[in-house]
């Protein structure tokens, strides 16, 4: 083997081990990411539950109003007949008079 063939093998030798670091560098990297990556879709999927638990209660406190509401309309309801049966009852007793 010549000279320039044993510095081109030395010179490819070290830029095969260069490589081979920059590989097991990037290898990290990309394992630290993967690890990122499935705590933010655990993240995501605990807010989505999160944004579906909020979404059921305020159905439930839409509903609970609407019934609130409702309940207070038949009792006022209620009152008007009942005030307004007490004036027919009164024209009636001075119709009769």
């Amino acid at each position: 083997m010549t000279e320039d063939q044993a510095k081109v093998i030395g010179i490819f030798e070290a830029r095969l081990r260069q490589m081979m670091f920059v590989h097991d560098d990037i290898k990290a990297e990309n394992i630290a990411v993967k690890k990122g990556v499935l705590l933010l879709e655990q993240n995501l999927q605990e807010a989505l539950d999160e944004i579906n638990q909020l979404k059921v209660r305020y159905d439930h406190l839409k509903m609970a109003r609407v019934i609130s509401v409702n309940r207070e309309d038949v009792k006022g309801s209620k009152d008007k007949l009942l005030s307004l049966v007490q004036e027919i009852d009164k024209c009636i007793a001075l119709l009769n008079e």
